[in-house]
């Protein structure tokens, strides 16, 4: 359950059941009368089921059929609208759909809501009351081979001019069949080197990522940064494991490490394509490589250095004045005991 604003520019996320293995949470949303509580299932054609997604894979041109389930908890009658919309990953990655009256374009253009094949139906439902509406999936000819992510939801209608929207979902898994193409790319979109005061402290790097899933399929990316200064000294790495990328989408991703700078960082990003939730297995992919260089010099080592050999010189310098100031004390006693000699022997 989320409760969010329905601008174009946000993404409402659906219930936490669309990331899998859990039980459909309902949704909830304070009006100005009463909390309403509601929810939407996948369901067979008499009842519901014990699925938490709808799942299909279907052919170029194949029309497939489903059922939703929408219920209505409240104490009195609320009004829904029910429409289908094209699967993203949020920014903290989870599933979503296309913000609140963003048309969709791809899986979510080819759901049918309603025994009339609706685009949207709105739905008044009873105090504890349900409705099981039909779902028609018709995948056009021309649809190409692979994942194509979509949702159902159940949204909230309210007489409120409020920017606010409440809507859950139940995600639908469509996979047109063909062959099946991981791929996912590492691009670098910025890096930053941050030397530290301390000289007997490492530096940090830190990479901005973007990981693009280049397939046709939903896959999860395990992600490896490794670099090293020149010769291969100073090396560091970090991984990270994205839960899930969609075809055609990316996510942005973060990586800071300590490092010792030795002026040039040299290393590679290597992005590896894995297996989500019931896609236990993949064909094997090669994982993308992305080469990364970051100039990474060493200001406080680099002063350290300074500092010392300032205080060398220094030293050296004080050392031989000492040694010049010795020197001449002996010269002069040397001289004098000579001249006196000399008076002696006239």
């Amino acid at each position: 359950m989320t409760i969010r604003p329905s601008l174009r520019s946000l993404l409402v996320p659906l219930a936490a059941v669309l990331l899998g293995g859990l039980a459909v949470p309902p949704a909830v949303a304070d009006t100005q009368d009463e909390p309403v509580t509601w929810t939407i299932e996948p369901s067979g054609a008499e009842a519901g089921d014990s699925r938490i997604s709808l799942r299909h894979a279907v052919d170029p041109g194949e029309t497939v059929s489903d059922h939703v389930v929408v219920t209505n908890f409240g104490p009195g009658e609320a009004t829904f609208r029910v429409y289908a919309g094209d699967g993203v990953v949020g920014g903290d990655g989870s599933f979503d759909l296309l913000p609140t009256g963003e048309p969709p374009v791809d899986g979510g253009s080819w759901i049918a809501i309603g025994p009339d094949g609706a685009e949207e139906v709105e739905l008044t439902l009873a105090a504890e009351e349900s409705q099981i509406l039909p779902i028609r999936i018709a995948v056009p000819e021309d649809a190409t081979p692979g994942d194509h992510p979509a949702g159902v939801v159940a949204e909230l209608v309210t007489d409120s001019d409020a920017l606010l929207t409440t809507r859950v979902g139940v995600r639908v898994h469509l996979r047109v069949t063909g062959e099946v193409e991981p791929a996912v790319v590492a691009h670098v979109l910025g890096t930053s080197w941050q030397p530290s005061w301390n000289p007997f402290q490492p530096g940090t790097l830190r990479l901005d990522l973007a990981i693009e899933n280049a397939g046709n399929v939903r896959v999860g990316a395990d992600t490896d940064v490794a670099v090293s200064g020149p010769f291969g000294l100073a090396a560091a790495g970090e991984t990270l494991a994205h839960r899930e990328v969609l075809p055609g989408q990316q996510v942005t991703a973060q990586v800071e490490m300590p490092l010792w700078g030795l002026v040039l960082t040299s290393g590679e990003v290597v992005a590896t394509p894995v297996a989500v939730g019931e896609d236990e297995t993949l064909p094997e992919a090669a994982p993308g490589r992305t080469a990364v260089s970051v100039v990474t010099i060493p200001w406080s080592q680099l002063a350290l250095v300074v500092l010392l050999v300032l205080g060398l010189v220094a030293w050296r310098r004080r050392r031989r004045s000492a040694e010049a100031r010795i020197q001449a004390r002996v010269d002069a006693a040397v001289a004098a005991a000579t001249a006196a000699a000399a008076q002696q022997a006239d």
